[in-house]
């Protein structure tokens, strides 16, 4: 399981990993298809933070969610494959100095894995933060150095910080979690348990 940590004000990109806003075209291909389905983290090579559609903004669950024209992806990718994904016909991709107007912040989190976790040892696919939680990771810290567009296959280590995206109602239930006890003593007979 996971500890979280105190988030400090810190970006989730650099000079090579940056944010853009991507607009769905009228005659996209993506069009009712969900994330999952469109292959998009692996076709772009770029992570989606958030999708807006018209006035309301979508954080978590987000590749469960049909794609429509006009919708605007926030996405995080490496310089080179938003370039790619700028000559899309697809999308029309636009950069910001800020995207502010997200409130990103509220939707981080830093979680630690502690050295007795299950996830020691699991990639990042296999670990299922984001189907059994809701939880996106966005970067992991090893040993000072931080890695803002980790591969779903990276195999997660005892005490990595993993800044996520998800709601703290999804935190509250891995807290929840951690505190259970399963006694594998006692078995209940079923008389118990009526």
């Amino acid at each position: 399981f996971l500890e979280q940590e105190p988030l400090p004000i810190m970006k989730i990109y650099s000079a090579q990993i940056q944010l853009a806003e991507v607009t769905i075209r009228p005659e996209s291909s993506v069009i009712g298809m969900t994330l999952r389905q469109a292959a998009f983290r692996h076709e772009y090579k770029a992570m989606v933070l958030a999708i807006r559609r018209g006035e309301s903004t979508h954080y978590t669950d987000l590749e469960e969610i049909v794609l429509q024209e006009g919708d605007i992806l926030l996405v995080k990718g490496h310089r080179d494959d938003l370039q790619y994904l700028a000559k899309n016909e697809d999308f029309i991709l636009q950069q910001q100095d800020s995207y502010a107007d997200y409130d990103l912040d509220d939707h981080l989190l830093m979680l630690r894995v502690p050295p007795y976790s299950l996830l020691a040892g699991s990639s990042l696919v296999r670990s299922r933060l984001g189907d059994a939680f809701g939880l996106s990771v966005q970067g992991i810290i090893r040993d000072n150095k931080t890695e803002l567009m980790p591969d779903p296959e990276e195999i997660l280590q005892a005490d990595d910080i993993l800044v996520v995206k998800g709601k703290q109602e999804e935190l509250n239930t891995i807290r929840g979690l951690q505190n259970l006890i399963i006694e594998t003593q006692l078995q209940p007979s079923i008389s118990e348990l009526e």
